[in-house]
Protein backbone atom coordinates (compact mmCIF):
# COMPACT_ATOMS: atom_id res chain seq x y z
CA UNK A 1 0.00 0.00 0.00
CA UNK A 2 1.34 3.09 -1.14
CA UNK A 3 1.75 6.30 1.03
CA UNK A 4 -1.56 7.88 0.00
CA UNK A 5 -3.10 4.89 1.45
CA UNK A 6 -5.20 5.48 5.37
CA UNK A 7 -4.68 3.26 8.60
CA UNK A 8 -6.15 -0.11 8.79
CA UNK A 9 -7.46 0.69 12.43
CA UNK A 10 -9.93 -1.80 14.55
CA UNK A 11 -13.11 -0.37 13.45
CA UNK A 12 -12.45 -1.39 9.84
CA UNK A 13 -11.90 -5.18 10.48
CA UNK A 14 -15.32 -7.12 10.55
CA UNK A 15 -14.30 -10.42 11.65
CA UNK A 16 -16.44 -12.42 14.45
CA UNK A 17 -14.72 -15.23 14.57
CA UNK A 18 -11.74 -14.44 16.13
CA UNK A 19 -10.41 -11.54 17.65
CA UNK A 20 -7.21 -10.37 16.73
CA UNK A 21 -4.23 -10.48 18.95
CA UNK A 22 -2.49 -7.10 19.42
CA UNK A 23 0.99 -8.47 17.84
CA UNK A 24 -0.82 -7.82 14.44
CA UNK A 25 -0.62 -3.86 15.03
CA UNK A 26 2.12 -2.32 14.13
CA UNK A 27 3.93 -0.52 17.23
CA UNK A 28 4.28 2.60 15.60
CA UNK A 29 1.04 3.47 14.04
CA UNK A 30 -0.96 1.34 16.21
CA UNK A 31 -3.18 0.09 13.09
CA UNK A 32 -3.27 -2.96 11.67
CA UNK A 33 0.53 -4.29 9.69
CA UNK A 34 0.38 -3.30 6.28
CA UNK A 35 3.04 -5.51 4.24
CA UNK A 36 4.92 -6.43 7.86
CA UNK A 37 8.59 -6.75 8.17
CA UNK A 38 10.57 -7.80 10.69
CA UNK A 39 13.64 -7.05 13.29
CA UNK A 40 16.29 -9.77 12.89
CA UNK A 41 17.03 -9.47 16.64
CA UNK A 42 13.89 -9.25 18.63
CA UNK A 43 11.37 -10.22 15.67
CA UNK A 44 9.09 -7.32 16.39
CA UNK A 45 6.27 -6.80 13.55
CA UNK A 46 6.42 -3.07 11.85
CA UNK A 47 4.23 -2.14 8.69
CA UNK A 48 6.69 -2.12 6.10
CA UNK A 49 6.02 2.11 5.30
CA UNK A 50 6.02 2.71 9.14
CA UNK A 51 9.69 1.51 9.46
CA UNK A 52 10.71 3.33 6.74
CA UNK A 53 10.19 6.34 8.42
CA UNK A 54 12.20 5.38 11.69
CA UNK A 55 15.22 4.41 9.19
CA UNK A 56 14.90 8.12 7.50
CA UNK A 57 16.16 9.32 10.72
CA UNK A 58 18.25 6.17 12.51
CA UNK A 59 19.24 3.95 9.94
CA UNK A 60 20.88 1.59 12.35
CA UNK A 61 18.71 1.57 15.26
CA UNK A 62 15.38 -0.75 15.86
CA UNK A 63 12.36 1.17 17.80
CA UNK A 64 13.07 -1.69 20.18
CA UNK A 65 16.83 -0.56 20.76
CA UNK A 66 18.52 -3.27 18.73
CA UNK A 67 21.51 -2.60 17.10
CA UNK A 68 22.55 -3.95 14.56
CA UNK A 69 19.13 -3.28 12.89
CA UNK A 70 18.21 -5.58 10.30
CA UNK A 71 15.03 -5.68 8.53
CA UNK A 72 13.85 -9.18 7.42
CA UNK A 73 10.01 -10.81 6.21
CA UNK A 74 7.30 -11.62 8.32
CA UNK A 75 6.83 -15.08 8.74
CA UNK A 76 4.59 -17.12 6.40
CA UNK A 77 2.22 -17.78 8.95
CA UNK A 78 1.78 -13.75 9.63
CA UNK A 79 0.92 -13.06 5.97
CA UNK A 80 -1.59 -16.00 6.10
CA UNK A 81 -3.41 -15.23 9.26
CA UNK A 82 -3.85 -11.27 8.53
CA UNK A 83 -4.98 -12.75 4.77
CA UNK A 84 -8.12 -14.11 6.33
CA UNK A 85 -9.34 -11.04 7.68
CA UNK A 86 -12.69 -9.01 6.20
CA UNK A 87 -11.93 -5.41 6.20
CA UNK A 88 -14.84 -2.72 5.43
CA UNK A 89 -13.28 0.06 2.32
CA UNK A 90 -11.32 3.06 3.70
CA UNK A 91 -14.20 4.84 1.60
CA UNK A 92 -17.34 3.95 3.84
CA UNK A 93 -17.87 7.39 4.86
CA UNK A 94 -18.53 8.51 1.28
CA UNK A 95 -20.88 5.69 0.29
CA UNK A 96 -18.76 2.43 -0.17
CA UNK A 97 -20.09 -0.82 1.59
CA UNK A 98 -17.60 -3.14 -0.12
CA UNK A 99 -16.16 -5.66 2.64
CA UNK A 100 -13.03 -6.91 1.02
CA UNK A 101 -10.16 -9.49 1.53
CA UNK A 102 -7.10 -8.32 3.09
CA UNK A 103 -5.37 -9.17 -0.20
CA UNK A 104 -7.89 -6.97 -2.64
CA UNK A 105 -8.47 -4.38 -0.21
CA UNK A 106 -5.49 -2.32 -2.00
CA UNK A 107 -6.63 -3.39 -5.82
CA UNK A 108 -10.35 -1.83 -4.86
CA UNK A 109 -9.85 0.83 -2.76
CA UNK A 110 -7.32 2.39 -5.47
CA UNK A 111 -9.09 1.33 -8.95
CA UNK A 112 -12.22 -0.37 -8.38
CA UNK A 113 -14.07 1.48 -5.71
CA UNK A 114 -16.43 4.20 -7.24
CA UNK A 115 -15.48 6.11 -4.14
CA UNK A 116 -12.13 6.64 -4.69
CA UNK A 117 -10.34 9.06 -2.61
CA UNK A 118 -6.67 10.88 -1.98
CA UNK A 119 -5.11 12.04 0.80
CA UNK A 120 -4.69 16.14 1.13
CA UNK A 121 -0.98 16.61 1.35
CA UNK A 122 -2.13 19.78 3.47
CA UNK A 123 -4.59 18.62 6.05
CA UNK A 124 -4.42 14.55 5.43
CA UNK A 125 -7.80 14.14 5.10
CA UNK A 126 -9.54 11.91 2.59
CA UNK A 127 -11.05 13.89 -0.13
CA UNK A 128 -13.27 12.16 -3.26
CA UNK A 129 -10.57 12.13 -6.19
CA UNK A 130 -12.87 14.70 -8.24
CA UNK A 131 -13.26 16.88 -5.59
CA UNK A 132 -9.71 16.75 -4.44
CA UNK A 133 -8.29 20.21 -6.88
CA UNK A 134 -11.31 22.10 -5.42
CA UNK A 135 -10.35 21.12 -1.59
CA UNK A 136 -6.78 21.86 -1.52
CA UNK A 137 -7.38 25.53 -3.06
CA UNK A 138 -10.07 25.86 -0.06
CA UNK A 139 -7.97 23.98 2.51
CA UNK A 140 -6.28 25.53 5.50
CA UNK A 141 -3.20 23.60 6.65
CA UNK A 142 -2.45 22.65 10.21
CA UNK A 143 0.72 23.85 10.25
CA UNK A 144 1.71 27.11 8.97
CA UNK A 145 4.64 29.09 8.59
CA UNK A 146 5.28 32.15 10.65
CA UNK A 147 6.62 35.01 8.78
CA UNK A 148 8.78 36.47 10.94
CA UNK A 149 11.00 33.45 12.26
CA UNK A 150 9.73 30.96 9.26
CA UNK A 151 9.30 28.48 12.30
CA UNK A 152 6.08 26.13 11.80
CA UNK A 153 3.26 27.07 13.97
CA UNK A 154 -0.10 25.44 14.47
CA UNK A 155 -2.87 26.75 13.14
CA UNK A 156 -4.55 27.61 16.19
CA UNK A 157 -1.84 29.01 17.99
CA UNK A 158 -0.49 31.15 14.96
CA UNK A 159 -1.78 34.09 16.27
CA UNK A 160 -0.39 34.50 19.70
CA UNK A 161 2.92 33.02 18.31
CA UNK A 162 3.30 35.82 15.33
CA UNK A 163 2.08 38.76 17.92
CA UNK A 164 4.85 37.35 20.74
CA UNK A 165 7.65 37.06 17.40
CA UNK A 166 6.88 40.62 16.51
CA UNK A 167 7.04 42.16 19.66
CA UNK A 168 10.64 39.87 20.47
CA UNK A 169 11.84 41.73 16.70
CA UNK A 170 10.60 45.22 17.63
CA UNK A 171 12.89 44.96 21.00
CA UNK A 172 15.67 43.86 19.09
CA UNK A 173 15.21 46.70 16.50
CA UNK A 174 14.53 49.26 19.51
CA UNK A 175 16.88 48.67 21.98
CA UNK A 176 17.62 50.13 25.43
CA UNK A 177 21.22 52.54 25.68
CA UNK A 178 22.91 51.14 28.25
CA UNK A 179 25.04 53.23 31.25
CA UNK A 180 28.10 53.89 30.10
CA UNK A 181 31.15 52.45 32.37
CA UNK A 182 31.34 55.70 34.70
CA UNK A 183 28.16 56.01 35.82
CA UNK A 184 26.34 58.41 33.41
CA UNK A 185 22.88 58.51 33.59
CA UNK A 186 21.17 57.85 30.52
CA UNK A 187 17.69 57.35 31.94
CA UNK A 188 16.17 60.36 29.43
CA UNK A 189 17.52 58.75 25.80
CA UNK A 190 16.89 55.42 27.40
CA UNK A 191 13.06 56.62 28.35
CA UNK A 192 12.27 57.67 24.84
CA UNK A 193 13.03 55.08 23.81
CA UNK A 194 11.10 52.74 25.98
CA UNK A 195 8.05 55.25 25.54
CA UNK A 196 8.44 54.72 21.68
CA UNK A 197 8.95 51.12 21.79
CA UNK A 198 5.62 50.93 24.26
CA UNK A 199 3.66 53.17 22.32
CA UNK A 200 4.57 51.36 19.09
CA UNK A 201 3.83 47.74 20.93
CA UNK A 202 0.57 49.40 22.28
CA UNK A 203 -0.51 50.42 18.30
CA UNK A 204 0.35 46.75 17.29
CA UNK A 205 -1.76 45.07 20.13
CA UNK A 206 -4.61 47.25 19.76
CA UNK A 207 -3.95 46.73 15.50
CA UNK A 208 -4.41 43.14 16.33
CA UNK A 209 -7.40 43.10 18.29
CA UNK A 210 -9.33 44.97 15.32
CA UNK A 211 -7.90 42.78 12.76
CA UNK A 212 -8.86 39.59 14.87
CA UNK A 213 -12.40 40.38 15.07
CA UNK A 214 -14.77 39.20 12.21
CA UNK A 215 -16.28 41.38 9.68
CA UNK A 216 -19.76 42.63 10.37
CA UNK A 217 -20.71 43.67 6.93
CA UNK A 218 -22.30 40.98 4.73
CA UNK A 219 -20.44 40.93 1.65
CA UNK A 220 -20.32 37.78 -0.24
CA UNK A 221 -16.95 35.79 0.14
CA UNK A 222 -15.86 38.62 2.82
CA UNK A 223 -16.02 35.64 5.27
CA UNK A 224 -13.66 33.62 3.41
CA UNK A 225 -11.16 36.17 3.02
CA UNK A 226 -11.25 36.68 6.73
CA UNK A 227 -10.43 33.26 7.95
CA UNK A 228 -7.54 33.22 4.88
CA UNK A 229 -5.23 35.03 6.97
CA UNK A 230 -3.98 31.97 8.93
CA UNK A 231 -3.84 30.13 5.47
CA UNK A 232 -1.06 29.90 2.59
CA UNK A 233 -0.02 32.99 0.32
CA UNK A 234 -2.02 31.37 -2.65
CA UNK A 235 -5.17 30.89 -0.65
CA UNK A 236 -5.45 34.27 0.64
CA UNK A 237 -4.67 35.75 -3.20
CA UNK A 238 -7.73 33.17 -4.38
CA UNK A 239 -9.87 34.20 -1.15
CA UNK A 240 -9.50 37.97 -2.69
CA UNK A 241 -9.70 37.61 -6.49
CA UNK A 242 -13.11 35.12 -5.51
CA UNK A 243 -14.49 38.28 -3.36
CA UNK A 244 -13.38 40.81 -6.34
CA UNK A 245 -15.63 38.73 -8.97
CA UNK A 246 -18.46 37.76 -6.31
CA UNK A 247 -18.82 41.72 -5.61
CA UNK A 248 -18.51 43.47 -9.21
CA UNK A 249 -20.38 46.78 -8.20
CA UNK A 250 -18.07 47.18 -4.94
CA UNK A 251 -14.55 46.08 -7.23
CA UNK A 252 -13.78 49.69 -8.06
CA UNK A 253 -13.94 50.47 -4.19
CA UNK A 254 -12.41 47.20 -3.09
CA UNK A 255 -9.10 48.25 -5.46
CA UNK A 256 -8.74 51.54 -4.18
CA UNK A 257 -9.03 50.75 -0.48
CA UNK A 258 -6.42 47.81 -1.13
CA UNK A 259 -3.98 50.17 -3.33
CA UNK A 260 -4.22 52.82 -0.38
CA UNK A 261 -3.75 50.27 2.34
CA UNK A 262 -0.39 48.83 0.34
CA UNK A 263 1.25 51.81 -0.47
CA UNK A 264 1.04 52.84 2.91
CA UNK A 265 2.18 49.73 4.27
CA UNK A 266 4.89 49.21 1.94
CA UNK A 267 5.79 52.64 2.38
CA UNK A 268 5.76 52.21 6.17
CA UNK A 269 7.76 48.46 6.08
CA UNK A 270 10.64 50.17 3.46
CA UNK A 271 11.50 53.21 6.19
CA UNK A 272 10.87 50.60 9.47
CA UNK A 273 13.47 48.06 7.67
CA UNK A 274 15.79 50.87 5.97
CA UNK A 275 16.25 52.94 9.43
CA UNK A 276 16.12 49.34 11.65
CA UNK A 277 19.17 47.87 9.11
CA UNK A 278 21.52 51.43 9.17
CA UNK A 279 20.57 51.69 12.84
CA UNK A 280 22.30 48.42 13.52
CA UNK A 281 24.72 48.57 10.91
CA UNK A 282 26.42 51.65 12.77
CA UNK A 283 26.18 50.32 16.23
CA UNK A 284 28.62 47.37 14.89
CA UNK A 285 30.99 49.40 12.13
CA UNK A 286 30.08 53.33 11.42
CA UNK A 287 32.57 53.16 8.31
CA UNK A 288 31.00 50.15 6.99
CA UNK A 289 27.66 51.76 7.10
CA UNK A 290 28.71 54.82 5.72
CA UNK A 291 29.63 52.90 3.03
CA UNK A 292 27.18 50.83 2.17
CA UNK A 293 24.66 53.89 2.23
CA UNK A 294 26.61 55.98 -0.06
CA UNK A 295 26.46 52.66 -2.76
CA UNK A 296 22.68 52.86 -1.75
CA UNK A 297 22.47 56.40 -2.71
CA UNK A 298 24.59 56.33 -5.48
CA UNK A 299 22.39 53.64 -7.20
CA UNK A 300 19.20 55.50 -6.44
CA UNK A 301 20.72 58.94 -8.06
CA UNK A 302 21.86 57.41 -11.29
CA UNK A 303 19.45 54.76 -11.27
CA UNK A 304 16.80 56.71 -11.69
CA UNK A 305 17.23 58.81 -14.70
CA UNK A 306 17.71 55.92 -16.29
CA UNK A 307 14.64 54.77 -15.19
CA UNK A 308 12.60 57.37 -15.83
CA UNK A 309 13.64 57.30 -19.14
CA UNK A 310 13.20 53.87 -20.02
CA UNK A 311 9.33 53.68 -19.45
CA UNK A 312 6.57 56.40 -19.26
CA UNK A 313 4.89 57.89 -16.24
CA UNK A 314 1.49 55.80 -17.22
CA UNK A 315 3.43 52.91 -17.17
CA UNK A 316 5.08 53.63 -13.75
CA UNK A 317 1.73 54.50 -11.77
CA UNK A 318 -0.21 51.20 -13.25
CA UNK A 319 2.90 49.01 -12.02
CA UNK A 320 3.22 50.53 -8.45
CA UNK A 321 -0.58 49.87 -8.03
CA UNK A 322 -0.16 46.74 -9.07
CA UNK A 323 2.27 46.11 -6.83
CA UNK A 324 0.43 47.82 -3.69
CA UNK A 325 -2.83 45.93 -4.69
CA UNK A 326 -0.92 42.43 -4.81
CA UNK A 327 0.81 43.37 -1.77
CA UNK A 328 -2.23 44.13 0.54
CA UNK A 329 -4.17 40.79 -1.10
CA UNK A 330 -1.45 38.60 -0.14
CA UNK A 331 -1.31 39.99 3.00
CA UNK A 332 -4.88 41.23 4.10
CA UNK A 333 -3.78 42.03 7.52
CA UNK A 334 -6.43 45.37 7.96
CA UNK A 335 -9.97 45.69 9.41
CA UNK A 336 -12.08 44.10 6.29
CA UNK A 337 -14.77 46.37 7.20
CA UNK A 338 -13.14 49.39 4.97
CA UNK A 339 -14.29 46.83 1.85
CA UNK A 340 -17.44 47.82 1.98
CA UNK A 341 -18.77 51.01 -0.39
CA UNK A 342 -19.99 53.55 1.63
CA UNK A 343 -19.21 56.44 -1.52
CA UNK A 344 -21.39 57.51 -4.52
CA UNK A 345 -20.17 56.34 -7.90
CA UNK A 346 -19.13 59.68 -8.77
CA UNK A 347 -17.47 60.22 -5.56
CA UNK A 348 -15.55 57.42 -6.41
CA UNK A 349 -14.44 58.47 -10.03
CA UNK A 350 -13.07 61.63 -8.31
CA UNK A 351 -10.84 59.93 -5.97
CA UNK A 352 -9.58 57.85 -8.75
CA UNK A 353 -8.70 60.82 -10.84
CA UNK A 354 -7.61 62.82 -7.71
CA UNK A 355 -4.84 59.58 -6.70
CA UNK A 356 -4.20 59.69 -10.82
CA UNK A 357 -3.10 63.34 -10.78
CA UNK A 358 -1.12 63.39 -7.42
CA UNK A 359 1.07 60.34 -8.62
CA UNK A 360 1.13 62.18 -11.81
CA UNK A 361 2.50 65.37 -10.40
CA UNK A 362 4.86 63.56 -7.87
CA UNK A 363 6.25 61.73 -10.71
CA UNK A 364 6.73 65.33 -12.61
CA UNK A 365 8.50 67.04 -9.64
CA UNK A 366 10.76 63.89 -9.58
CA UNK A 367 11.27 64.25 -13.45
CA UNK A 368 11.88 68.20 -13.05
CA UNK A 369 14.97 67.45 -9.87
CA UNK A 370 16.31 64.89 -12.09
CA UNK A 371 16.51 67.19 -15.52
CA UNK A 372 17.93 69.97 -13.33
CA UNK A 373 19.93 69.09 -10.64
CA UNK A 374 23.08 67.16 -12.13
CA UNK A 375 23.65 63.99 -10.68
CA UNK A 376 26.78 64.60 -9.00
CA UNK A 377 25.57 67.45 -6.85
CA UNK A 378 22.65 65.24 -5.78
CA UNK A 379 25.71 61.94 -4.79
CA UNK A 380 27.96 64.54 -2.99
CA UNK A 381 24.97 66.19 -1.09
CA UNK A 382 23.80 62.78 0.13
CA UNK A 383 27.32 61.76 0.86
CA UNK A 384 28.02 64.56 3.63
CA UNK A 385 24.85 64.48 4.62
CA UNK A 386 25.26 60.51 5.44
CA UNK A 387 28.57 60.85 7.10
CA UNK A 388 26.71 64.23 8.92
CA UNK A 389 24.23 61.56 10.26
CA UNK A 390 26.68 58.70 10.71
CA UNK A 391 28.77 60.17 13.00
CA UNK A 392 25.76 62.25 15.14
CA UNK A 393 24.08 58.75 15.46
CA UNK A 394 27.60 57.38 16.31
CA UNK A 395 27.50 59.70 19.45
CA UNK A 396 24.45 58.57 20.78
CA UNK A 397 24.41 55.04 20.15
CA UNK A 398 28.39 54.44 21.43
CA UNK A 399 29.13 57.46 23.52
CA UNK A 400 32.36 57.89 24.58
CA UNK A 401 32.68 57.85 28.63
CA UNK A 402 34.55 60.87 29.84
CA UNK A 403 38.07 60.38 31.06
CA UNK A 404 38.66 61.04 34.55
CA UNK A 405 41.80 63.00 35.11
CA UNK A 406 44.89 61.88 37.88
CA UNK A 407 45.67 63.86 40.40
CA UNK A 408 48.88 63.44 43.02
CA UNK A 409 47.44 64.68 46.33
CA UNK A 410 48.11 62.72 48.96
CA UNK A 411 44.66 62.85 50.12
CA UNK A 412 43.49 60.50 47.12
CA UNK A 413 43.10 56.79 48.39
CA UNK A 414 43.58 54.24 46.03
CA UNK A 415 42.29 50.42 45.97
Amino acid sequence: MDSDESYIDRERIVNDDFLVPNEYFCPICHCLLWKPVSCSSCQNLFCCKCIQKCLEINPTTCPFRCTPFEINRAPPHIQSIVGRLRIRCRNTSFGCTQILSYDSLEQHEHVACIFRTKRCTTCEELVLVNQIDEHQLLCQPTVLKCNWCECAVERTLFESHSQACLEQMLSRLLPQLRDTENGVNNTTATGEITTGRNLLLAWYQRSMEEIANPPTISLPGLQRVFESRQGSLLYRLSSMFLLLLRNPKTVPHILIMLFYIGFVSVVTFLIISISATILQRMKASVYLACAQTLLFSGLLTFGLPVLFQTFHDTTIIIFVSLVCIFYQSAYPFFKLDLLEMSETPTVLSVYYIAIFLLMKFSLLLIRLYIYCIPPYLTATCLAWTTFFLAFCLRRILNPVPPVIPVTNDENDIFF
